[in-house]
């Protein structure tokens, strides 16, 4: 059989599709790889957080401020008119950081 340019080429294009192949099978194994070691990080994480500390951890990975935590929570608020001074701050600082944005590692 002659040699012939197609020939050739047809070759080349065989072998760039096949060395591809190998690196996108070697992409997805290493995706695959850090998408187990992350569930596995998730899971740790819900071992250790109740169902408050999740929605936290869930807001802030989406980019969203916090809540106030539940004992700052207008619906479970209990009206008082007792005044606790050592509370005023930790609440004033607690509602102020569920409203402030969150800052990037940049800021």
């Amino acid at each position: 059989m002659a040699y012939h340019p197609a020939h050739e080429k047809a070759r080349r294009e065989i072998v760039v599709k096949d060395l591809r192949i190998t690196y996108l099978e070697a992409k997805v194994e290493e995706l695959e790889h850090l998408l187990e070691r992350r569930s596995n990080e998730i899971r740790l994480i819900q071992k250790h957080l109740d169902s408050a500390g999740l929605l936290v951890v869930s807001r802030v990975l989406s980019g969203l401020p916090p809540l106030p935590r539940p004992a700052h929570d207008l619906e479970r608020w209990q009206d008082t008119t007792a005044l606790i001074a050592a509370d005023v701050e930790e609440t004033m600082n607690d509602l102020w950081l569920s409203l402030k944005p969150l800052e990037g590692p940049d800021e």
